[in-house]
């Protein structure tokens, strides 16, 4: 059909990527920096190794990353083998709270935080909506009209054992807020919920995709995430351009939304979606050791000759040199490697970005390439899927 046969072709292609992908051997510089957590008195009591990003990226040439090494650590001038703190930047970045929910979103994340597929999803919805626990659940919207009550409805919720005491603080500190972005399509609301719930009413995945579209709302209405982020930039002078690197942690200052979301992977596609900063995403959960701007660093070598002339760093730099911070400078190998299979979410997204089926049909379209073999679910979890032979034959003969 129009739909089922994109559907399945989708699949085909990422396997077909994966089929001929070619995996290389690729090379990077690989700094890693030694730095005292805490002391006290003077006396270091722990140590933390801070991995860098080479900002040269990757190399499939190893000779030129052994001779940017070795113009380093087999330099016979102490400085050339020390790096230095050029910059060190530290703000404030917001993760922003998710777009109120419609139906492709809702579909994404039960597949990827609950493990219950589209088909199964749209039927547990349609139950929740018709004993009248959910709003309509095929909705294109993904913003409140301006007539929809968001504060009766938080009041309706503000009870409940597992978020009661959030939604109260959140309307009696008035930190309720509009909800961001998002499109209100004239047909359906945002999917959100139409009363309390008591402890044992709901059950099985009737009670986790109510719980999942409750915590949504909420999240929706709440204030953003606040994290307080820390760059540090570091150059090696005698590789000039090549010889940047960066290390980069992370800390939250204020959970906002992320107090009442209990779904991480599903909280963590949100915040890329919605973030109005820099991606968070390739920043370590925990904050840095302290750097300090022209904090010289010595990089250790292998030799007892070269680690002697090492020490000579901490004496010429004195005012700068920090003596608990030491630095090694290597080559770390990868090989490059094929993309994965679909996921049930990245399936929908595909669909979705190219206007295969409606937010009605989607579930079905999906299931129907599955129920007629001609894709299969990959076992491990994860929801991954991939063509069948039926489905690659006939994929090829199309």
């Amino acid at each position: 059909g129009p739909c089922q046969t994109p559907t399945l072709g989708f699949t085909v292609q990422r396997h077909l990527d994966i089929q001929t992908f070619v995996r290389e051997p690729y090379w990077t510089l690989d700094l890693g920096v030694i730095k005292a957590t805490s002391s006290t008195g003077g006396n270091v009591e722990a140590q933390r190794v801070c991995r860098a990003v080479w900002e040269g990226g990757r190399s499939f040439h190893p000779n030129k990353i052994v001779s940017l090494r070795d113009l380093v650590c087999e330099s016979k001038d102490v400085g050339d083998r020390a790096v230095w703190v050029e910059k060190v930047v530290t703000k404030d970045k917001k993760q922003g709270r998710p777009t109120p929910l419609n139906t492709v979103a809702l579909l994404k994340a039960c597949s990827k935080s609950l493990g219950i597929g589209p088909h199964a999803t749209m039927q547990t919805a349609e139950r929740l909506y018709l004993s009248g626990y959910l709003s309509y659940p095929r909705t294109e919207s993904t913003a409140y009209p301006t007539s929809f009550d968001i504060l009766g409805t938080l009041r309706q919720q503000s009870n409940d054992a597992r978020w009661g005491k959030y939604v109260r603080s959140l309307i009696a500190n008035n930190e309720i807020t509009k909800s961001r972005g998002g499109v209100d399509m004239g047909d359906h609301p945002p999917i959100t919920p139409c009363r309390e719930v008591g402890g044992y009413e709901l059950s099985g995945d009737m009670a986790r995709v109510y719980d999942l579209v409750v915590r949504h709302f909420i999240a929706s209405v709440s204030q953003d995430a606040v994290w307080k982020s820390t760059r540090v930039y570091l150059k090696i002078d005698v590789l000039k351009e090549k010889g940047r690197f960066v290390v980069s942690g992370r800390e939250l200052v204020s959970k906002g939304f992320l107090e009442v979301v209990l779904y991480k992977q599903y909280e963590e596609e949100s915040s890329r979606e919605n973030n109005e900063n820099e991606d968070l995403s390739n920043e370590e959960i925990r904050p840095l050791p302290k750097f300090v701007e022209g904090e010289i660093i010595p990089i250790l070598v292998q030799s007892s000759e070269k680690k002697s002339e090492v020490s000579k760093v901490a004496v010429l730099s004195s005012q700068t040199f920090l003596a608990s911070s030491r630095a090694t400078l290597g080559i770390k190998e990868g090989m490059t490697s094929p993309p994965s299979y679909l996921t049930e979410s990245e399936l929908i997204s595909k669909m979705e970005h190219y206007g295969i089926g409606t937010d009605a049909s989607i579930a079905t379209h999906i299931e129907n390439i599955l129920k007629r073999n001609y894709a299969e679910m990959i076992p491990g979890g994860g929801r991954r899927i991939k063509p069948s032979k039926l489905g690659l034959t006939l994929a090829q003969g199309y």
